[in-house]
């Protein structure tokens, strides 16, 4: 990936970016630095599944890495664009693709791959090309399972709780697609138009999507009603990389140098990675625009307005009950 790497575990204990070859490793919750790994190679894509961590280099080199910092294994592959990792199943990609379970090793019959993404346990795989071909794979067989084609080439994919894998199609009315899990049938979900997206991911339970536009900016959707709820951008010369979402509304973004962004979209708080010892603490400017109203909406079930009046309604009602308490004291009095 031209852009820095990261990943959040799903969890919230970890958190994971690179600079060069040097492997940063964060408390997920905290922020503070657990640990570094040095790899052969730079590091161009991370994954972390079940409080593991797999760092791939630009050479093809994979290693696993335990929540502590020790080397679990390490593979050679012919891939050196990306990993994904979930349910005990790793794959490397780009521009082959490879499929790692157990001590198991399957490559699979593929070319010019851009982006995969596995189902939350690890029994699909989504495997997307450069020719904007979409690919279903049964991993326990590694059996094909559909295919489809896209109006253009794929530049990102990711999982989504709500049943689905998501990728971002790189084309005149681009934007992203939703592929159906079991045949790779494409349906579109969010047209973005001119801004050509990337990076993407899906919150835990589905209702939001966030993807990285190509000169920088990140979005972020409600999933439902396909409609904008926030958006960040950098100041210069910041590049933002891969976006990622970790528990609940929060949601981290790769920033260059080694560090990463926290933003959790029901509050608009935005945290940062604290540097590793030895290493400077760089500074960004960054400006976070988050409708909250509507990200408490989405997470209601209802609609924004609904949402501000209940809220209005719960100020009322306290002040009620401030005001009904003051009586009741002065005429006990």
């Amino acid at each position: 990936m031209p852009y820095p790497p990261l990943a959040y575990a799903p969890d919230g204990r970890l958190l994971a970016t690179a600079e060069g070859s040097l492997l940063l490793v964060y408390d997920g919750d905290s922020e503070e630095p657990l640990f570094t790994s040095e790899l052969d190679g730079h590091i161009v894509s991370i994954a972390i599944d079940a409080g593991h961590l797999f760092a791939l280099s630009s050479r093809g080199l994979l290693r696993e890495l335990d929540a502590r910092g020790a080397r679990v294994n390490e593979w050679s592959t012919n891939a050196g664009r990306g990993v994904v990792a979930a349910g005990g199943r790793v794959c490397v990609y780009g521009p082959k693709a490879t499929l790692f379970h157990g001590g198991e090793r399957r490559d699979l019959d593929v070319e010019r791959v851009s982006a995969a993404a596995l189902s939350a346990d690890g029994r699909k795989l989504l495997v997307c090309t450069e020719l904007g071909t979409a690919q279903i794979f049964d991993t326990p067989t590694g059996a094909l399972a559909g295919a489809s084609k896209a109006s253009g080439p794929f530049a990102g994919a990711a999982w989504s709780a709500s049943g689905h894998f998501i990728a971002t199609v790189q084309a005149r009315a681009g934007g992203i697609d939703k592929v159906d899990p079991t045949n790779a049938a494409l349906s579109p979900f969010i047209g973005t138009g001119a801004h050509r997206l990337d990076s993407v991911s899906a919150s835990e339970d589905g209702c939001f999507v966030a993807a990285r536009v190509e000169d920088g900016r990140i979005l972020m959707f409600d999933a439902a009603g396909t409609r904008e709820v926030g958006n960040l951008v950098y100041g210069e010369p910041e590049t933002p990389g891969v976006v990622a979402f970790g528990p609940s509304t929060w949601l981290a973004v790769a920033i260059g140098h080694g560090d990463a962004n926290k933003i959790d979209l029901s509050t608009r708080a935005v945290h940062r990675t604290d540097p590793h010892e030895g290493r400077p603490r760089h500074s960004w400017t960054l400006r976070a625009k988050v409708d909250v109203d509507r990200v408490a909406a989405v997470l209601d079930g209802g609609d924004p307005s609904g949402s501000s009046n209940k809220r209005k309604l719960g100020l009322f009602i306290a002040l009620v009950v401030v005001v009904a308490g003051a009586l009741i004291s002065l005429l006990g009095r």
